[in-house]
């Protein structure tokens, strides 16, 4: 729940944010912000070595013993902040280089600081959620501040980065003051430290390999196109990245659960909780696909101002994605991350890395946009069909085919009485919440109807107790 509610935050805070921001800078002014970003990712890539999986397998699996806890803690913390640190070295001498945007670059480089100080692994091993909600839930609304009074006009672009760099500094610092009782530094060597390079490396591939069929994107548009057209994909993935962040908030949460019963030979409990999970998910993200693509029309314009009217034509093309990717996350997730299954999952973003930078290196040159959604749409199908592959082949993991047809049917209806019922409103914020609200109440009656409504049983079982 705690990371339900932090995560529900990401979700209302853009929707105040996002068009303020979209509005104020531009289609050009998002452009050069994600497309700076795109690039800086590559060194926060390295700069955290993984940690972010790596980091939660390994404190979840000595958590029950303090010494090994505070011991694994530390190496893993001296290991993060060397790495950090001479990442962050080669980085200024990449700015020193560069000439475009060079100021710009050098306000986002604070993003491998705050990867220096990230132990939001540790609190997540541990399974204790409310304190990287709490810290992050507070810099968040601070920013959130910022933004709202600061960034009003183009010319206000460097504060926007300034604004979301701070905050992601302050809080990862924020998150030591709440390691008061649960562990504490011990001496370790650099031997012990750098145990845990190889592993973590393994780790690193992988995420290596996702940022180059996510990010890569960004930064072939930036150079082969526009930083305008960056601004354009990047603030259509944004909407589907919102709605699929909601959606995998139990993958976060599990993780170290399922970990847990893996390593406790609790294979079939393991089995079942990923099922539950996986159709709890599909409930959600299938309405939410059908609902993107009835709602865009009236969204886009009041949502990201008049010059992003072109999304209105791209987010229903990327809609897919809001099923595709949750799928492929909940896989590695709940079953290749707790199982430790490394070369699994290397292997998969691997395949999508090639799909997606290839595709990329064909396609944008001819179709610009076009060949990025394209390329996107490829990689992560390949994907998410490899990580599927895995599940059914390995467990005794099966779909529930009535119940997802159900979910289906009821989305497209809801979707076509949306439209049919909202046709002639204006393309405002009213209109929108008033099709999200006739979405959620078409959608929640067919399910129940059908007896297909997962909540309902959440509610019951509730209630007995």
């Amino acid at each position: 729940m705690y990371q339900a509610t932090y995560q529900l935050l990401l979700i209302i805070l853009p929707l105040i944010t996002i068009p303020i921001v979209s509005n104020a800078l531009g289609v050009r002014g998002i452009g050069i912000y994600n497309y700076v970003n795109s690039i800086i990712t590559y060194f926060t890539l390295v700069a955290a070595l993984g940690l972010a999986n790596y980091g939660i397998r390994e404190i979840a699996s000595v958590r029950e013993d303090k010494q090994l806890l505070s011991r694994k803690f530390s190496e893993l913390l001296q290991f993060n902040v060397i790495v950090a640190f001479f990442v962050a070295i080669v980085f200024i001498l990449f700015v020193l280089l560069i000439k475009r945007y060079q100021i710009y670059f050098l306000i986002s480089g604070l993003a491998i600081i705050a990867c220096m100080f990230d132990i939001s692994w540790f609190f997540a091993g541990i399974e204790d959620f409310k304190v990287v909600t709490l810290s992050n839930l507070i810099i968040k609304i601070i920013s959130f501040f910022l933004i709202v009074f600061f960034v009003n006009s183009a010319a206000d672009l460097f504060k926007y980065f300034l604004i979301q760099a701070v905050s992601l500094v302050l809080s990862n610092l924020v998150m030591f003051f709440f390691l008061k009782g649960k562990t504490h530094l011990s001496k370790v060597t650099l031997k012990q430290s750098f145990s845990h390079f190889k592993p973590a490396v393994n780790y690193f591939y992988g995420n290596l390999a996702i940022s180059l069929y996510t990010t890569m994107s960004k930064t072939f548009l930036g150079l082969i196109v526009s930083v305008s057209v960056v601004g354009l994909y990047s603030n259509s993935m944004q909407l589907l990245t919102m709605i699929v962040t909601i959606i995998t908030t139990l993958d976060t949460v599990l993780l170290p659960r399922l970990t847990y019963l893996f390593e406790s030979n609790k294979i079939a409990k393991m089995i079942s909780v990923i099922e539950q999970t996986f159709h709890i998910q599909l409930f959600l993200s299938i309405p939410a696909m059908f609902g993107l693509v009835a709602i865009n029309n009236k969204l886009i314009p009041w949502f990201f101002g008049k010059s992003f009217l072109y999304l209105t034509y791209t987010v229903p093309v990327l809609a897919p994605l809001v099923i595709i990717i949750p799928l492929g996350t909940s896989i590695m997730r709940q079953y290749l991350m707790p199982k430790n299954e490394i070369g699994k999952f290397n292997f998969s973003v691997f395949v999508g890395a090639g799909i997606g930078v290839a595709a990329n290196l064909l396609l944008i040159p001819i179709f610009k946009i076009w060949g990025a959604i394209i390329a996107s749409l490829l990689s992560e199908i390949a994907v998410a069909y490899l990580r599927l592959r895995y599940l059914f082949m390995e467990t005794s993991f099966s779909f529930y085919k009535r119940r997802i047809a159900g979910y289906f049917f009821s989305g497209i209806v809801m979707s076509l009485i949306i439209c049919f019922l909202t046709y002639n409103f204006p393309p405002t914020i009213t209109t929108t919440l008033i099709q999200v609200f006739i979405g959620i109440l078409v959608y929640g009656t067919l399910t129940s109807f059908l007896k297909i409504n997962p909540l309902i049983n959440i509610i019951r079982s509730v209630f007995r107790k």
